[in-house]
Order: structure tokens, then sequence, then C-alpha cells
């Protein structure tokens, strides 16, 4: 273990890997502006840091963030498969349980959120999760 290594560098880490990920994919050519030719539906949010901005300072702002992006997403498109083809993108944590309150559950904010994939992934030269 890293001396020092504390949750604030695991968050730190957890963006980073987000990041790095989110640009990949933006960077890929494979980008659509039009849905009916996509199969497959990116959501470029990261709600798992909003419910750790919120842990951290307990401003109702991070919530709503959350619930606008479920919210904001175009229903024609969201719906038309109750989000199964939508995914987001998590670093290196997945978003949906990070603490035991309502509030940090962002499958909470939309019925079909639970729905939606979660890509967790990413650089190898920002570390890796150490797993048990």
């Amino acid at each position: 273990s890293v001396s020092g290594f504390g949750w604030s560098r695991a968050l730190q880490f957890h963006a980073q890997h987000a990041a790095a990920v989110h640009r990949a994919i933006l960077s890929s050519g494979r980008l659509t502006s039009d849905p009916g030719s996509a199969t497959i539906f990116y959501i470029p949010a990261f709600p798992g840091l909003l419910v750790e901005r919120w842990i951290d300072t307990n401003e109702p702002d991070a919530l709503n963030c959350i619930a606008s992006l479920w919210h904001n997403l175009p229903e024609d498109v969201f719906l038309r498969n109750a989000g199964y083809d939508h995914f987001m993108v998590a670093g290196t944590a997945h978003p949906y349980s990070i603490c035991g309150s309502m509030e940090c559950d962002v499958t909470a904010y939309h019925p079909f959120a639970g729905n939606v994939a979660i890509l967790a992934g990413g650089v190898r030269e920002l570390g890796t999760v150490d797993v048990a």
C-alpha cells in the first residue's frame, strides 16, 4: 500500500480514470450525431463523483445535478429501450453504492437508471485498484 493513500487520493484517481476513458470515447471516431444510426449511447456524466461532492460538502447542488442529468436525457432516445442501450463511465469505482443513504443511490433518480450499463475502467499508468 502507498503511504498516505487516503480517500481523497482514491477519489482523485477515480476522476482521472473516468476522464481518461471519457477522452478515449470522444476521440474514438465512432460517434454519430444521428440517434437513429447509433446502437449504444454514451452518457457523459459522472454521478459517483457528484455523490462524493455531496458527501464532502452537504451542498444540494451536486444532487440537483444528478436529478438534472436524468431529467434532461432525450426521452425519445432514452425511453426507447428503457435505458438498456446507454452507458456511463465510472473510472475505478462503481458509482451506485458509495454510501447507504437514498441520496447516494443514483438509480433512485429515474426508474430506468438501473438499466444503464457502467463501464468501469481506466489507464494503467494512473494506477490500479487493490482487489483482495
